[in-house]
């Protein structure tokens, strides 16, 4: 009687042992939730939104054929800069006034780019001094 409890608590020994060292493969994980993706938002020509706390805003527009994402600080615009962003151009303009702006960089999507009018080898030399 003696041998076969001692047979049967070293065979429950064995088996959580067993279960105990099993491979972390062999053991199922505990899911852990996933980040909610963003959720992004078709905007059409005439659509605008802003960033909260940071006084940013930006419109679409339709300059020429082409559908422009503009954005400026929020306010007085003269001094300020904006960026104008369609499918085959980037552009950085200083505004003058409410009314004016003066392009500083131009570029193509995947191709050259300019600064302030200058040939992208002087734009570049220029620009190293840029801290």
């Amino acid at each position: 009687m003696k041998r076969v409890l001692l047979l049967t608590g070293l065979l429950g020994l064995a088996a959580f042992t067993a279960t105990a060292l099993a491979s972390p493969s062999q053991i199922a994980p505990t899911p852990t939730p996933l980040p909610a993706a963003p959720v992004q938002h078709e905007l059409k020509v005439g659509d605008s939104f802003v960033v909260p706390g940071a006084a940013i805003g930006c419109q679409v527009t339709r300059r020429g054929s082409s559908a422009v994402v503009e954005c400026r600080r929020d306010g007085k615009v003269k001094g300020t800069y904006g960026t104008f962003i369609s499918s085959k151009t980037v552009r950085v303009a200083k505004f003058r006034s409410g009314r004016t702006a003066q392009v500083l960089f131009t570029a193509k999507h995947g191709g050259k780019w300019r600064a302030c009018g200058m040939r992208t080898s002087v734009a570049r030399a220029a620009a190293a001094r840029c801290r």
